[in-house]
C-alpha cells in the first residue's frame, strides 16, 4: 500500500473514531447544550467519514465499533480533563494528520477527484465542525481562564521546586524541607491569588473607564491562579513527604516536577495551537535553570557558610 492511500485510510479512521467518540460522550453529558453540540459534532464527523470513504473507494471496509479499551480511554480522558479539553485534543490529533497528508500529497500528487473532495472537506470544516468545536471549547470553565491556569500551575511547579531544591541542599532533614516547602506553597497560593484578584480588578476598572467591555471576573481569576498554583506546588514536595532528603530528595523532586511540567506544557501547546516540542523545551530550560541556581545557593549556605540544621 502506497503512503498516500495509507494516509487516506488513516484520515477516514480518525473521522470515524471521532464520530463514534462524540456520540458516546454525548450520552455521558448531563448539560443539555453540550450534549446537543456533541451530537451535532458526531453527525458532522459522520459526513466527513463518508467523504473519505468515497475518496478511497467502497472496497475498504470501515471500522464500525469502538473497542472496550478505546471507550475506557475516552471516558477516562473526559473525566480527567473535561469535555472541552478532550475535544481540543481530538482537534489537534486531526490537524496533525492533515498536515502529514498535505506533505504526502505535495510529494506524490493527487487526482482531480481527490482534490475536489479534499476541498469539500475543508469547506465543511470551516462551515460546520470548527464553529461547533469552538462553542464546546469555550464552554469549558478552565479553558476560559487558561491564562490563569498556566500562570498558576507553572509558577507553583517551578517556584516551589526551586525553593525545595535550595532547602534540600541547605537543610539535612526531610521534615524541615517539607515544612519549609509547604509554607512556601501556602504563602505563594495566597500571594498569587491576591495578586491575580487585584490585577484583574484594576484591569476591569481601566477597561470600564475607557468605555470598553470589562474583562474576566477578578474572583474567578484569583480562584484559578490560586488553585492551580497549589496543585502545582504539591508535586515538588512529594519526595520529602516520603522521607527523602538532601540531594536524593532534590533529584526525585526534579524528576516528578519535570514529568508534570512536560504534561502541562504539552496540554498548553495543544490548547494554544503551538509547537509541543518548543513549548516543552522552553518550560524545561526555565525550570532547570531555577533548579541549578537554587541548589548552588543551598550548597553555598551549607558548605561555605557552614549553616546546617
Amino acid at each position: 500500500m502506497d503512503a498516500k492511500r495509507k494516509m487516506l485510510l488513516h484520515m477516514r479512521d480518525i473521522e470515524r473514531f471521532h464520530e463514534l467518540t462524540f456520540s458516546r460522550l454525548s450520552k455521558m453529558e448531563r448539560d443539555r447544550e453540550t450534549k446537543l453540540i456533541l451530537e451535532r459534532l458526531s453527525k458532522v464527523e459522520g459526513k466527513h467519514t463518508a467523504i473519505w470513504q468515497k475518496m478511497i473507494g467502497a472496497s475498504e471496509p470501515k471500522n464500525s465499533t469502538l473497542t472496550n479499551f478505546e471507550v475506557s480511554l475516552v471516558v477516562a480522558l473526559r473525566r480527567l480533563i473535561g469535555v472541552a479539553l478532550t475535544v481540543k485534543i481530538f482537534e489537534r490529533m486531526e490537524y496533525n494528520a492533515e498536515v502529514h497528508l498535505d506533505r504526502i500529497v505535495e510529494r506524490e500528487g493527487a487526482t482531480k477527484t481527490e482534490k475536489a473532495l479534499m476541498e469539500e472537506l475543508e469547506d465543511k470544516d470551516e462551515e460546520e465542525e470548527d464553529p461547533l468545536q469552538r462553542r464546546i471549547i469555550m464552554r469549558g470553565g478552565v479553558l476560559k481562564n487558561i491564562r490563569d491556569v498556566i500562570f498558576g500551575m507553572n509558577d507553583g511547579l517551578v517556584e516551589v521546586l526551586a525553593a525545595v531544591a535550595g532547602f534540600g541542599a541547605a537543610l539535612q532533614t526531610s521534615s524541615l524541607v517539607l515544612i519549609a516547602g509547604f509554607i512556601v506553597a501556602v504563602s505563594g497560593t495566597l500571594s498569587m491569588s491576591a495578586g491575580a484578584y487585584l490585577s484583574t480588578n484594576y484591569e476591569k476598572t481601566i477597561h470600564e473607564d475607557d468605555g470598553t467591555k470589562a474583562g474576566e471576573s477578578a474572583s474567578k481569576s484569583a480562584y484559578y491562579v490560586g488553585l492551580f498554583y497549589f496543585i502545582g506546588a504539591i508535586f515538588p514536595v512529594l519526595p520529602f513527604a516520603f522521607g527523602m532528603s538532601s540531594y536524593s530528595g532534590i533529584a526525585a523532586s526534579a524528576v516528578v516536577t519535570i514529568f508534570v511540567l512536560v504534561l502541562v506544557s504539552t496540554l498548553m501547546a495543544i490548547i494554544s495551537d503551538v509547537s509541543i516540542t518548543k513549548s516543552v523545551a522552553k518550560t524545561l530550560a526555565i525550570s532547570l535553570c531555577a533548579i541549578v541556581v537554587t541548589v548552588l545557593l543551598g550548597a553555598y549556605t551549607r558548605n561555605v557558610l557552614h549553616i546546617n540544621i
